[in-house]
């Protein structure tokens, strides 16, 4: 159950909400999550970045040549990064906040999570 007074955005509200539906949100979830970063030796730098915060990081090239003001012709590359939570629900915004900041930090842009 979703406290109503959570700090959850309203994706991640419906996100939490569906992944309920499926797993225990009271127990350990491993989350993955995507990173798109423009440069390749910045794409490195965010991977590194989150090996030391507990992650598993890797890179790879993407299809995704960006949005909006970062549309580019080249595609970026992804940073996928993967790492458990023990509570989704207290844990996810403040993730999301410091993934959001890390991919803004190389002029990237933060994908998003989903359960493994």
């Amino acid at each position: 159950m979703i406290p109503l007074n959570s700090n959850l955005s309203m994706e991640d509200r419906a996100a939490v909400m569906a992944i309920g539906e499926k797993h225990d949100l009271s127990r350990f979830l491993t989350l993955h999550h995507s990173l798109y970063i423009p440069v390749n030796f910045d794409a490195k730098s965010v991977a590194n970045t989150l090996r030391r915060e507990g992650y598993a990081a890797g890179v790879g090239l993407s299809a995704y040549q960006g949005s909006g003001i970062n549309l580019q012709t080249e595609p970026y590359w992804l940073v996928l990064a993967e790492k458990s939570v023990e509570n989704i629900v207290e844990e996810i915004s403040e993730v999301r906040r410091f993934l959001e900041k890390l991919a803004e930090k190389y002029n990237g842009e933060y994908g998003g999570w989903e359960v493994v």
